[in-house]
């Protein structure tokens, strides 16, 4: 598969070397999982469904045109995941081909399984204590 790269496309501010790519599970029990707006959710689901997102120091789902943020205002060391109109997250970036938030660097995700078993939630992790109902932590990649 052949990804294109049209610089002047991309919004003002997200990176000119940005890539549009679906995002999806490298690793763990999801394994190929993709990142998708589900029900105006993040949520890790099936290739069928894939979304492809603009990454760069946003994440932006080309489906929707919303931005993939992290809620740091609760106390938790995982962090909820939002689609929002406003990229409230703009230390997003790439090392290699795995999705990491720059500031503070963190590889780190933690997947949660729903009532719906085609789709987990998914949570920025940063620190040791994960929601009671984890079931994979993984890293996410582009390509």
């Amino acid at each position: 598969m052949t990804y294109a790269i049209n610089d002047a496309a991309l919004p003002q501010h997200t990176s000119p070397r940005a890539l549009v790519s679906p995002i999806r599970a490298v690793e763990g029990a999801i394994y190929h999982l993709y990142l998708q707006n589900h029900g105006g959710k993040p949520q890790l689901g099936p290739e069928a469904t894939e979304d492809y997102w603009t990454i760069g120091n946003t994440l932006l789902d080309n489906n929707s045109t919303l931005y993939l943020n992290v809620d740091r205002t609760v106390s938790t060391t995982y962090k909820p995941l939002s689609l929002g109109a406003t990229a409230t997250t703009t230390t997003w970036g790439l090392e290699g081909d795995t999705i990491i938030a720059t500031n503070p660097r963190q590889n780190n995700f933690v997947a949660c399984p729903t009532t719906n078993s085609s789709f987990w939630d998914l949570y920025l992790q940063e620190g040791n204590v994960v929601p009671s109902s984890t079931s994979a932590l993984l890293q996410l990649g582009g390509l």
